[in-house]
């Protein structure tokens, strides 16, 4: 049997900042340099290693997941799904990461998939840093505005 071989292609590519593309105003070009400026308008940077001190603050102030859990059982019980994520949110060793997305903006329906997909690749990757907690992702849609 012979070796088994890899083709590879080589794809020349060069990375440009958010800056050079124009694309983006000077609040999110700040927010996304980390500017001191801003820091008093949000909680935590989006970065893995922030996720401790998240988790740590929900862990404390975290009631009711039993109402959660009832409220969520009751509007999804005849759609027959399986509830393993949430049956998960009634431990407390368990959190949600939550995206939402309205379906004209932006790429319509594509870009739902996207934000879906990095809100599963986050929860992996915070099981994976974090691996004695749970996490689930929540998807919404804001299709009544």
């Amino acid at each position: 049997m012979p070796e088994s071989t890899t083709v590879g292609l080589s794809i020349d590519k060069k990375l440009i900042s958010y800056r050079e593309t124009g694309y983006f105003g000077k609040a999110t070009l700040d927010y996304l340099s980390d500017d001191e400026k801003l820091r008093d308008f949000y909680g935590l940077r989006p970065e893995i290693d922030s996720f401790k001190a998240q988790i740590e603050e929900k862990a404390a102030n975290y009631g009711h997941r039993d109402l959660l859990v009832s409220a969520l059982k009751d509007q999804y019980a005849k759609a027959k799904l399986k509830s393993e994520s949430i049956d998960a949110l009634a431990d407390d060793k368990t959190f949600t990461v939550t995206t939402g997305h309205q379906v004209c903006f932006f790429t319509g329906p594509l870009y739902s998939f996207y934000k879906i997909i990095s809100t599963i690749n986050t929860c992996r990757r915070l099981k994976e840093a974090y691996p004695e907690y749970h996490f689930v992702p929540v998807f919404w849609m804001a299709t009544e505005d």
